[in-house]
């Protein structure tokens, strides 16, 4: 219960409204090729040549606070306010302008945050890119003995990832880490004074004033090990 509550991307926690899914798969396209040939006309020699491609949208996620609101409602995540153009200098003192006209530049070439200027951002409002590959399997029969129930070698060849084997730039596999409930981090941080206290005028309807380390940013990550291209041979005696 209380990681539900903690890390429930919302504005407010007891009322986040609808979102989509951490696991919303939006788009998915899905084909497979097979190809048979009997080399002998009497199922003693069989091979098969398959293709299975997979083309999804990317996973959802979020993108705002990790480990700090600016509300203290307690999460351990947040969403976060876009500025405006024009409205960011307003959110960073006249010391850190260099970082206002930094996160400006990080928010223009981030293809979700561009869309969200003068909003805040969404639970699950931005994702990966789109996971795309392809997977190719060889088997060879072998009937070594016919009857009733034949028995049958079969030898199997499979690439796992095709598509990175034809390119490495290609079959590369995206997904958001769930270590904060798939929530990333925008960079900001609430400024603080040289002993350590968040700067605050104690008002409501005043602008926040935030630092942002470019360091700090995060986002979807790559799974390295599902984007390298992989074979395996097989064998199998049925009877």
């Amino acid at each position: 219960m209380e990681s539900n509550w903690q890390l429930n991307q919302a504005l407010s926690p007891n009322n986040p409204g609808l979102a989509y899914s951490n696991f919303d798969v939006r788009n998915r396209i899905i084909s497979t090729l097979n190809y048979r040939l009997d080399w002998a006309k009497n199922n003693k020699y069989v091979s098969n040549f398959s293709i299975f491609f997979s083309a999804q949208s990317g996973a959802p996620y979020s993108l705002g606070f990790v480990n700090a609101t600016v509300n203290n409602t307690g999460q351990t995540v947040g969403l976060v306010y876009i500025p405006a153009v024009g409205e960011t200098s307003k959110f960073f003192s006249s010391a850190n302008q260099a970082q206002a006209a930094a996160f400006d530049a990080y928010i223009d070439g981030d293809k979700y945050l561009s869309t969200r200027r003068g909003q805040f951002t969404e639970r699950n409002g931005a994702r990966t890119p789109w996971n795309v590959q392809a997977d190719f399997r060889f088997s060879q029969d072998i009937q070594v003995a016919q009857g009733k129930h034949p028995h049958v070698l079969t030898l199997t060849y499979d690439i796992v990832n095709l598509t990175n084997l034809v390119n490495k730039n290609w079959g590369i596999q995206y997904f958001s880490p769930n270590t904060f409930n798939s929530m990333a981090n925008v960079g900001l941080s609430l400024e603080k004074d040289a002993a350590g206290k968040v700067i605050s005028a104690g008002n409501a309807t005043t602008y926040p004033t935030y630092t942002f380390n470019k360091g700090n940013v995060t986002s979807y990550s790559r799974d390295f090990f599902a984007s390298r291209y992989q074979m395996q041979l097989g064998l199998r005696y049925s009877f």
